[in-house]
């Protein structure tokens, strides 16, 4: 009997590269597990080790490894590999030290706006918070994209390029930061300017969700390879949907051309999805012009049957209102758990559609999860205080800490705050250097009452300092969680009710043994895991959901003006992430569309609302099984 695709990947030779193109629920996560852990049973062992794109990817194979009894090295994000790496080598890399990433806060409310600023008072008058986002992506990309059609705006504009360079380098040096997105790229110039550096314990490396690397993370797959690291890649061109980040479908298929006389597998056979619905997303993928694939998906014998349905309703509230009956009765009727059930999105920009559709949900009875709910505690201004104290307990030179601690004093105003980052940047000191210089000499031009301000606040965190000893901090079940809200009691800050269950929720999973400094960097990743774990329907983004799997689906929003989206990379990417949405779904996949929108959403690819709309161009010539009907004519036979 000739191997199965599933048998031929478990007898990959470590000394050889390879590439796995495997469809949606194809046990790709199954296969890499058991090929790590036959090689690590072999005399004398192979270590393997497993890194993928996403935190939510990591920790699903991080329970399949617990789930299956293996015994193999915790999978990681590439970008925490890459971090590894530079770790090991200190005396080799230039980033800031000690290490500090800034957080989600951190970016958008100090680094984004200040680095903008100062592309304006360059000349660059057009230059906001969204150009600085654009070009971070670029710039970790290597400023190059991996779609030769692509447009950087460093190309467009490369004046505008250079002085963003310019200041990002000196900001990071002042402020002490490292961005997350330039790890990557950092490690790769690391090992082709030192091949003999030291590397992290591995021989085989599986790379899974390769196509969703940028040209940078792919430069740090080579390099590996170049100091004898063998790779396997495990991803699907068909997935491929984060052109925002430079990653394209070319960056797994030409995988052969950088990594010579690699072993090629395949795994075709889907056992996640209702035959019905596989067949229509085959249609939707297959129906592209260019594609790459000489096998086709199949659906696995024991596969259920599935529903597949697109719905028509007459108007947004009129569709929002038919998800949540179609909610109601997948869980009345057919017992499918609310945390089961995935409602799906293109876009979500100022929670325009997720809004609504939690009010009615709210109003029917249904729970639903809300990640950026879930974190608004992060945000408070309170918490943020709270933080910016506790990274100064341990690190009295946190530039950031300052930064945030004192933006946050009443009274001291942004352009005192400039001035101070100005000085230190003439002087050669950092914020933090300059803060504590201002006990003896103040910004130029400050006023008086500012500046007293400001003296009054560092004397207060310096008091707090000199009264907190890390290293006796008791032992807690809680973890830091236990002390980090005594200091809010000690400092009454007025804390928003929520952020206590967060905070012990955190120190609950972050060893206390770690350290303070990783507890607090912890707590929005982990925060937002836990968010997705919670019991109510999850409403996301289709690329979001990228890597999740639920019982029932629906995705809103199919129709023209929407997806695919007007302001999108290529008409492809949208194929690829409806098709990405389809298959989250095991045994119920919905379609819907409004026949009109009226409010924020009414403007999504129209300039007027309140026009007609028409179905998805992408399945509109994909026959009777994208043919939609009246959904509340459909509800209504279902007895919802």
């Amino acid at each position: 009997m000739a191997p199965t695709e599933f048998d031929r990947i478990l007898t990959h030779s470590p000394d050889r590269h390879g590439r796995i193109l495997a469809g949606p629920g194809t046990g790709k996560s199954t296969a890499v597990l058991e090929l790590a852990q036959l090689l690590r049973e072999r005399t004398p062992p192979v270590m393997a080790r497993i890194v993928t794109f996403t935190r939510a990817a990591t920790a699903e194979l991080s329970e399949k490894i617990q789930a299956e009894g293996h015994d193999l090295v915790e999978p990681s994000t590439l970008h925490s590999f890459a971090l590894s790496l530079l770790m090991k080598n200190p005396g080799f890399i230039s980033l800031p030290v000690p290490l500090r990433l800034p957080d989600t806060w951190e970016t958008r409310h100090l680094l984004e706006p200040d680095i903008a600023d100062r592309l304006r008072r360059l000349g660059h008058q057009d230059a906001n918070v969204r150009t600085v986002r654009r070009l971070e992506r670029e710039m970790a990309a290597g400023w190059e994209s991996l779609d030769p059609t692509a447009l950087l705006l460093a190309d467009l504009d490369p004046e505008l390029r250079n002085a963003y360079i310019a200041i990002w380098r000196s900001h990071r040096t002042v402020f002490g930061y490292s961005m997350f997105a330039e790890i990557p790229y950092s490690a790769a110039h690391l090992l082709q300017d030192h091949p003999d550096a030291a590397l992290p314990d591995v021989q085989l490396l599986i790379v899974d969700e390769f196509q969703d690397l940028n040209r940078a993370e792919i430069s740090l797959i080579e390099s590996l390879a170049a100091v004898g690291v063998y790779i396997l890649a495990v991803g699907d061109d068909e997935q491929s949907i984060y052109s925002f980040r430079m990653a394209d479908p070319t960056g797994i298929l030409t995988l052969p051309e950088l990594l010579p006389d690699l072993i090629e597998y395949t795994l075709s056979v889907s056992h996640r999805c209702g035959k019905t619905i596989l067949a229509a997303a085959r249609a939707v993928i297959e129906s592209g012009p260019g594609r790459h694939r000489d096998s086709a998906l199949s659906a696995s014998n024991s596969n259920p049957e599935g529903v597949f349905k697109y719905l028509r309703f007459q108007s947004a509230v009129a569709e929002q209102r038919g998800v949540s009956r179609l909610v109601r009765c997948l869980v009345n009727h057919e017992n499918v758990a609310p945390k089961d059930i995935v409602v799906l999105l293109r876009g979500d920009s100022n929670d325009v559609w997720s809004n609504p559709l939690r009010e009615i949900f709210a109003n029917d009875g249904i729970p639903s999860t809300d990640v950026e709910e879930a974190l608004a505690p992060l945000d408070h201004d309170e918490t943020r205080r709270l933080l910016a104290i506790a990274h100064l307990v341990s690190n009295r030179s946190d530039s950031l800490a300052w930064w945030t601690h004192l933006k946050l004093t009443r009274g001291v105003s942004d352009s005192y705050l400039s001035s101070v980052a100005d000085e230190a940047l003439a002087s050669g000191e950092t914020f933090a250097q300059r803060v504590l210089r201002c006990v003896d000499e103040s910004p130029a031009g400050a006023a008086t009452a500012t500046h007293n301000r400001v003296l009054e606040s560092i004397a207060g965190v310096e008091a707090i300092i000199g009264e907190v000893d890390l290293d006796h901090v008791a032992p807690s079940d809680e973890g830091w969680s236990t002390w980090l809200l005594e200091l809010a009691d000690q400092l009454r800050l007025e804390l928003p009710p929520e952020l206590a269950d967060l905070a012990r929720a955190v120190g609950r999973v972050v060893p206390q043994s770690e350290g303070i400094i990783h507890y607090l960097a912890q707590l929005e990743p982990v925060s937002k895991d836990n968010a997705l774990r919670t019991d109510g329907v999850a409403i996301m983004t289709m690329t979001r959901s990228k890597g999740l799997t639920f019982r029932a689906a629906i995705i809103m929003g199919v129709e023209e003006g929407v997806i695919p989206s007007p302001r999108a990379a290529s008409e492809e990417e949208e194929r690829r992430l409806l098709y990405v949405g389809i298959t989250r779904s095991r045994e119920w996949c919905y379609l819907t569309m409004a026949g009109t929108r009226h409010g924020p959403t009414g403007y999504s690819g129209r300039p007027n609302p309140g026009t007609s709309r028409g179905r998805c161009p992408l399945v509109q010539h994909l026959g009777a099984g994208f043919q939609p009907e009246t959904g509340n004519s459909y509800l209504d036979r279902l007895g919802a």
